[in-house]
C-alpha cells in the first residue's frame, strides 16, 4: 500500500490558525447552524396571522392572533441574544488574532530592515 504525500501548500492555509481561531470558527459555525435550525420556527410563528387592509387600502398590516402571552417568544429572544453575542465575540477573537499576526509581521519587517541597514535599535 502506498501513501501519497500532499503538497505542503494544502496544509499551510490551516497551519497558521491558532487554537483560539479554530474555536472561534467552530463557534461561528455553531451559531449559524442554530440560526438556520430556528428559522423555520420563526416562519411558523406568523402562519396563523391574517393580512388586514389598512385605512387607505393600499398597504397591509399583520394582525397577530397570539394569545397575548409575552413569555411565548422568549425562546426566540434567547436564541437571537446568544447568536448576537456569539458573533460579537467571534469577531473580537478574529480581530485580536489578526492584530497579533500583523504585529508579528511588523516586528519581523523591522528586524529585517535593521539587519539590512546594519543598525542596532
Amino acid at each position: 500500500m502506498s501513501y501519497t504525500r500532499l503538497p505542503q501548500s494544502v496544509f499551510s492555509a490551516v497551519s497558521h490558525i491558532s487554537i483560539w481561531g479554530r474555536i472561534g470558527a467552530a463557534f461561528v459555525v455553531a451559531a449559524v447552524t442554530v440560526a438556520v435550525l430556528l428559522a423555520p420556527g420563526t416562519a411558523l410563528a406568523f402562519e396563523g396571522s391574517e393580512l388586514v387592509p389598512a385605512e387607505q387600502g393600499q398597504h397591509f398590516q399583520i394582525e397577530d392572533n397570539t394569545s397575548g402571552d409575552p413569555e411565548a417568544n422568549l425562546p426566540y429572544l434567547f436564541a437571537v441574544f446568544i447568536i448576537t453575542w456569539g458573533l460579537f465575540f467571534g469577531y473580537v477573537i478574529y480581530m485580536t488574532l489578526k492584530q497579533r499576526r500583523m504585529q508579528a509581521e511588523i516586528e519581523a519587517l523591522s528586524a529585517a530592515m535593521h539587519e539590512k541597514i546594519g543598525t542596532d535599535s
